[in-house]
């Protein structure tokens, strides 16, 4: 029974989360906002000045939503 509540919780939650992932989604292209930009975000800056990275190497950033 306890497992049952457990994961319905955790359906729940997940449903949740998703919903409001899409609204954010439906939003930013309702209003035809952009998802990147073209300013460098300063972590970025400070992993290339601690690592000695050249405009010759390549890297890749990794973005969470």
């Amino acid at each position: 029974m306890r497992k049952v509540k457990i994961n319905e919780l955790e359906n729940n939650l997940n449903n949740s989360y998703y919903k409001a992932y899409e609204k954010r989604y439906k939003q930013v292209y309702e209003n035809e906002c952009l998802w990147s930009s073209n300013n460098p975000s300063p972590d970025v800056i400070e992993t290339i000045r601690n690592n000695g990275i050249t405009t010759d190497q390549k890297i890749l950033e990794l973005g969470c939503g």
